[in-house]
C-alpha cells in the first residue's frame, strides 16, 4: 500500500483532548463546546523555574475553574517546548472543553498555567493566564486573545503574555469537522533514516512506522492503522486529505528526540536518533456545511509580546488590561 501523498501545510495540532478524541454522540445536544488554539507565550520568568542555563522546558496546563475552584475533569496539556522562555506552538495546539447548558458562564474561567517540565522532581509553575468565559460570544467568530501571565503566588504581572485563539460554539458547529491524526516514526541507523523492522527500529522500540495519537496502536502499514483508528463518520466527506503538519523550524515536519517515549521533542536533530511527524486528514459533515457560515480558522499571525511598555499595552488589548487592573479579584 502507498503512504499518503506528501503535502506540508500549517494546521493546528490536536491537543490532549481535541475534538478528534471526543465522541459527539455521547454529549447532550444542548451543550456548548469551548475550543482553544494555544499559540505561544512570551517572556517567561526563569526566576520561577528554569534550568541552570536560565532557560526552561515550558508546557501549558489548561483547565476550567468556577470562582477559583477547578471545575470538572477536563485538565489538558500542550506538548513540551525545549530550552526557551518564548515557547511557540506553530501550528497552534487545539483543545476542546464541554460546557453543560446549566453552567453559569459569568463565574467560569479558562486557566492556562505555564509549567516548566523537570525530569527530576516536581514541575514548576511559571505563572498563569485567565480568560473569563463571559468575555466570549456564543457562535461568533474566533477571537485571538493576548493575556498577561500572572505570578503563581502573588497574582502580580510577570510581564509575560499568552497568545491563544478561542470560540464557544454549539455542538453541531463544533463537530461539523473531524480531524484524524496519525504519527509517523523513524530511527537513524548507519544506513540513514528509516522505519524497517528489522533494519532500523530496535527490538526494544515500542513503535512501528505508523501509530495513533494516544500511542495505543502501531503497525508498519499505514492502511492498517488508518482502518483501526480513522473511520470516516456517516455523512462526512473528506475536506482535506492526508498531509503532514510542518511546524515552523521543522524540515518536512520532523521532530527529533533521543528515544521514542520522551515528552520532549525538538525541531533540531543534533545527536538525536529518533524522529516523528504528524499526519492529518480533515472530514466535514455535508449537511452542517450547507448551514454554517464559512469558518476562516484561527488567525495565524503571531502576537508580538514586545519588550517596550507601549507595545505590551497594545498587545494585551482591553481584556488583558482589564484583568491586570482588577488583579483577577472580580
Amino acid at each position: 500500500p502507498v503512504a499518503p501523498s506528501v503535502a506540508a501545510v500549517a494546521m493546528g495540532n490536536v491537543g490532549s483532548n481535541g475534538a478528534a478524541n471526543i465522541d459527539p454522540d455521547s454529549l447532550p445536544d444542548d451543550c456548548a463546546i469551548l475550543r482553544v488554539w494555544f499559540k505561544s507565550a512570551t517572556n517567561l520568568s526563569n526566576a520561577l523555574g528554569g534550568d541552570l542555563d536560565g532557560l526552561a522546558d515550558p508546557y501549558v496546563l489548561l483547565f476550567l475553574t468556577k470562582e477559583h475552584d477547578e471545575l470538572g475533569d477536563q485538565r489538558q496539556t500542550t506538548s513540551v517546548k525545549k530550552d526557551t522562555l518564548d515557547p511557540d506552538w506553530t501550528p497552534p495546539e487545539m483543545f476542546t472543553f464541554v460546557i453543560p447548558h446549566d453552567w453559569d458562564l459569568t463565574k467560569v474561567s479558562l486557566i492556562c498555567e505555564l509549567m516548566d517540565f523537570d525530569r527530576v522532581g516536581a514541575d514548576d509553575s511559571l505563572g498563569n493566564s485567565v480568560l473569563p468565559l463571559r468575555e466570549i460570544g456564543y457562535n461568533e467568530d474566533q477571537v485571538q486573545q493576548t493575556l498577561p501571565i500572572l505570578h503563581p503566588k502573588t497574582n502580580t504581572d510577570t510581564q509575560g503574555t499568552s497568545s491563544l485563539v478561542v470560540d464557544l460554539v454549539s455542538k453541531t458547529r463544533a463537530f461539523a469537522t473531524e480531524q484524524h491524526v496519525l504519527i509517523e516514526y523513524q530511527r537513524w541507523q548507519a544506513r540513514g533514516w528509516g522505519s524497517k523492522r528489522p533494519g532500523h527500529f530496535l527490538p526494544t522500540d515500542r513503535v512501528n512506522r505508523w501509530g495513533t495519537l494516544d500511542g495505543s496502536f502501531t503497525d508498519q502499514e499505514f492502511t492498517t492503522v488508518e482502518a483501526h483508528a480513522c473511520e470516516i463518520r456517516e455523512n462526512h466527506v473528506v475536506e482535506k486529505d492526508w498531509h503532514f503538519i510542518n511546524p515552523v523550524g521543522c524540515h518536512d515536519g520532523w521532530e527529533y528526540a533521543t528515544f521514542f517515549g520522551t515528552k520532549v521533542w525538538s525541531a533540531h536533530r543534533g545527536i538525536r536518533c529518533c524522529r516523528r511527524r504528524f499526519w492529518r486528514r480533515t472530514t466535514i459533515d455535508q449537511a452542517a456545511l450547507d448551514e454554517m457560515e464559512a469558518d476562516a480558522g484561527p488567525p495565524t499571525a503571531a502576537a508580538d509580546g514586545g519588550g517596550a511598555a507601549e507595545a505590551r499595552e497594545e498587545a494585551l488589548g482591553s481584556l488583558g488590561k482589564m484583568l491586570l487592573a482588577s488583579n483577577l479579584t472580580s
